[in-house]
């Protein structure tokens, strides 16, 4: 049953896998953001008068996270440095994973990874940008 009412953020994660392998969740995931764009390109002609118009192109997305640096995770700071640096084709799913939700997939690549080590006593961070490739799939969770 899909979740009812405002979706609280704990719920939204976004997970990935090394294609074509089943994406699973980032560990200890503090932030997670999926981004869709269409761009536009002008078709303003002199019958347009004064305002521009425009027709979209071409559609690409970006997916952001942001998790706490633990060594021992499953699926965490470790494996996305590797799959950055291998330059691995993953599959990725955002959403709540909760039967009936709307969800997010699709394809893509890392396109930046970095840690962070803030002041002297909070946990490190590592954050990381996906971009995507093909199509974006929106569906619902079984």
């Amino acid at each position: 049953m899909a979740t009812a009412g405002i979706v609280n953020t704990k719920l939204l994660k976004l997970q990935y896998a090394d294609a074509p392998n089943t994406p699973v969740t980032v560990t200890c995931l503090t932030n997670a953001e999926l981004s869709i764009s269409n761009e536009m390109f002008d078709t303003t002609c002199k019958d347009s008068g004064q305002f521009k118009e425009v027709i979209p192109g071409q559609t690409s997305g970006t997916l952001s996270g942001e998790a706490f640096v633990a060594y021992d995770s499953a699926n965490g700071h470790d494996e996305v440095a590797t799959d950055t640096l291998s330059q691995a084709k993953l599959e990725w799913v955002f959403g709540t994973g909760v039967s009936g939700d709307t969800k997010f997939s699709g394809q893509g690549y890392f396109s930046s990874f970095s840690v962070s080590s803030p002041g002297q006593n909070e946990g490190a961070s590592f954050s990381f940008e996906i971009t995507c490739t093909g199509t974006i799939t929106k569906g619902t969770f079984s």
